[in-house]
């Protein structure tokens, strides 16, 4: 019997330390060696470095690149955090917990590796729409823009001289009124050429009665002044070349017929006035003056919003030309090459008509001066059809055509202002005989101080040349309104 018990009390040792072996071999397993914790801390280290400077690369500007390369990394902290804390257990999980905590940590792993490769495919996504995108843009969307090419120059004796019925495109064009008797001085310094609307008979008394209005020097040197206009009102109704007048035109001419025949100034061509036309309007200025004023000394291309203090005019041209002048000569505010074309808008210029991304160097239009000489040049290159047509009529005839012809224009741009306020304040407080300080004023006709800025400007450009002892200009007596 003791033989027997003993033998149970040693089987059951042997059971006892059976168990206990299998428990120390799982404990070998899972425990980590000093060593191998001091891998797993260098592991930690490394990780977290390595973190930081992805972060502080791509965080900001790319965080979706930064969470890719970011996630291995965080997988290898992870084993290496399980690692460590198994390691660091005084006492040997049973078996059952140690099969839970390898499912767990098989579970994160794998959701790991998962949301790695998902945020990889949506970075890829989003770089392959960004091209995609980027490249139909570029091949679709935006037009090819490319410097224009310089003109290629032509001889004055090449450029064509055509028949008066014709006018650049129009085969029947004609003058319906040529302000009979406008150059019948024999001495002409100024012939002033304001473009105006037909519906603008405001502007046109006001000028009338101010800088316009004036005859003659006193010295035995005249000045005139003529107004360029179109059919219709000016509204331009459809607006096409060789349109019919828009509804309201037919008043409105009936008033230009009365007014031709009392002022005896209007100068009106057969086309639909209209602002797509205004190189029509340009060209027949020009040409008219060319072929009926010859022998003026200089032409003063003008808008009819435009105040010009006659007297400091042709006391800078005394100063800075001869007279006459030299044949080429362009004088005027020059805009710098480089501006960009307007795309949108009342105002907008299409590719199809300028498919270059800037103008090149022209004159602004409020006005400029030229001689009868040149004038007759710039008609005939604009009929020579040798530079693209451009419904902008300053930027075309003192742009391209000036090219063309290889001008060289005289800068005048300090003698320019278009503050409208700026030169109403001025009015309202100047000394009486402090002269206009500058030559050519941009005026607002709809501004309720339009006409009084334009008279008091008017009557200091006059005092001023008074008080400096100039040959007296006579000052226009104002007439009724029509």
């Amino acid at each position: 019997m003791l033989q027997e018990g003993e033998a149970k009390e040693e089987g059951g040792g042997r059971r006892r330390v059976t168990r206990a072996g299998s428990r120390s071999a799982g404990r070998g397993q899972e425990c980590a060696s000093p060593g191998q914790r001091e891998a797993d801390d260098g592991v930690k280290g490394r990780v977290e470095t390595q973190s930081s400077v992805i972060g502080g690369h791509f965080g900001h500007r790319y965080p979706l690149t930064a969470a890719v390369l970011i996630l291995p990394l965080q997988s290898e902290l992870v084993e290496a955090t399980r690692g460590s804390r198994g390691s660091s257990r005084s006492t040997s999980p049973s078996p059952e917990e140690g099969g839970k905590s390898g499912e767990v940590r098989c579970v994160w792993l794998c959701l790991l590796r998962v949301s790695q490769v998902a945020l990889l495919l949506l970075l890829l996504g989003a770089a392959a729409n960004f091209i995609a995108a980027s490249l139909t843009s570029v091949l679709t969307a935006t037009p090819l823009l490319r410097p224009r090419p310089l003109l290629p120059p032509v001889s004055e004796d090449s450029l064509p001289r055509t028949a008066s019925s014709a006018l650049l495109d129009l085969r029947d064009f004609q003058l319906v009124h040529e302000a009979q008797g406008a150059c019948a001085p024999a001495r002409l310094f100024f012939l002033f050429l304001v473009h105006s609307r037909p519906d603008h008979f405001r502007q046109r008394q006001a000028i009338r009665g101010t800088w316009g209005g004036v005859r003659d020097f006193g010295d035995g040197w005249a000045v005139r002044t003529v107004f360029l206009l179109g059919r219709g009102s000016g509204g331009g109704g459809g607006g096409g070349e060789g349109a019919a007048p828009d509804t309201g035109g037919w008043h409105v001419e009936a008033r230009v017929e009365r007014e031709a025949a009392r002022h005896r100034d209007l100068v009106v061509g057969s086309f639909v006035d209209h602002y797509h036309n205004l190189t029509y309007k340009h060209v027949m200025a020009l040409r008219w003056a060319a072929r009926r004023c010859p022998h003026a000394a200089f032409l003063v291309k003008a808008d009819d919003d435009a105040f010009i203090d006659v007297p400091a005019l042709r006391a800078l041209l005394s100063r800075t030309f001869s007279v006459p002048p030299p044949r080429t000569t362009l004088a005027c505010n020059v805009l710098p090459a480089g501006m960009t074309p307007q795309r949108t808008g009342k105002w907008a210029v299409s590719h199809e008509d300028y498919p270059w991304p800037e103008y090149p160097s022209y004159c602004a239009g409020l006005a400029y001066v030229v001689t009868p000489a040149l004038a007759d040049m710039l008609a005939r290159v604009a009929q020579a059809d040798v530079a693209p047509r451009v419904w902008v009529d300053d930027l075309w005839v003192t742009g391209l055509l000036a090219e063309v012809l290889r001008l060289r224009p005289h800068y005048l741009n300090l003698r320019y202002s278009y503050d409208h306020d700026t030169l109403a304040t001025w009015a309202a407080r100047a000394r009486p005989h402090a002269p206009p300080p500058y030559t050519f004023v941009h005026l607002d006709p709809s501004r309720h101080n339009w006409r009084f800025t334009l008279d008091t400007l008017w009557q200091h450009a006059l005092a001023a040349q008074r008080a400096t002892l100039a040959p007296p200009v006579t000052p226009a007596v104002p007439s009724e309104h029509t």
